[in-house]
């Protein structure tokens, strides 16, 4: 049921997804930002 090698050769390295998932929370901050400050005015 289970393999004992590695899930997928594809996938992203510890870092790479790091950097995603920074790139994804600063890009939605901005649009948080964007929206606050649109609304806030």
């Amino acid at each position: 049921m289970f393999t004992a090698d590695y899930p997928a050769e594809n996938m992203l390295s510890p870092l790479a997804g790091g950097l995603v998932m920074t790139a994804w929370a600063i890009g939605l901050l901005g649009v948080a930002v964007v929206v606050f400050v649109r609304r806030d005015a």
